[in-house]
């Protein structure tokens, strides 16, 4: 059975099956796949986001980035694009929106999705702009890189990042309002 190293948090990386990934992170596959059951049936699209979740498996190369957030970008990626090809009306969420409708109870959006006929345009496109964000993010001072890896690979709340890393609720908001900024050009500096 092919096995990967998979980086489950900041702290813990371990070599894991197709199968263990997908029982690991099923919950995402199911909360995603919810997102569009008022529209369509649920265990089509359920059935989608594991698929989804297999090519991220297979794609993934980097231990460096948690693999949570490298999936959900495949898996929110073939959920849009299960609700295009289904739908008479494409539902896009922008990038400004994500970047300035931000709010704690939310998941945090990184990179915004491009859409073509082609899928493998859509997975060079992710690998892309992660690729930027994985540079970006290791050009940040030692406390915003724990502050993002908290925030958006391990999808802490503002509070628990606060008492970890030892600073108020407010310092984290402003901080993931920075790392925000620092990386919104993304979207800009992708040739489509």
């Amino acid at each position: 059975m092919k096995t990967k190293k998979i980086r489950i948090s900041s702290k813990e990386t371990r070599e894991m099956t197709c199968e263990e990934v997908i029982l690991k992170w099923d919950n995402l596959c199911r909360s995603e796949a919810n997102k569009f059951s008022y529209k369509h049936e649920f265990d089509d699209l359920y059935q989608e986001a594991r698929i989804a979740l297999f090519k991220a498996f297979e794609i993934y190369s980097n231990p460096e980035v948690g693999f949570g957030y490298f999936a959900r970008i495949f898996v929110k990626n073939a959920m849009r694009n299960y609700n295009r090809d289904n739908s008479d009306k494409l539902d896009v969420i922008s990038y400004n929106t994500i970047f300035n409708e931000y709010d704690d109870n939310k998941n945090f959006e990184n990179i915004e999705r491009f859409y073509s006929e082609k899928n493998t345009e859509n997975e060079a496109i992710n690998i892309l702009a992660l690729n930027q964000v994985i540079s970006r993010v290791k050009n940040m001072s030692e406390r915003r890189r724990e502050i993002f890896i908290k925030r958006f690979v391990e999808d802490k709340v503002q509070r628990q990042i606060g008492l970890e890393v030892g600073i108020s609720q407010k310092s984290v908001y402003q901080n993931i309002k920075q790392i925000k900024n620092d990386i919104s050009d993304i979207k800009d500096s992708i040739a489509i």
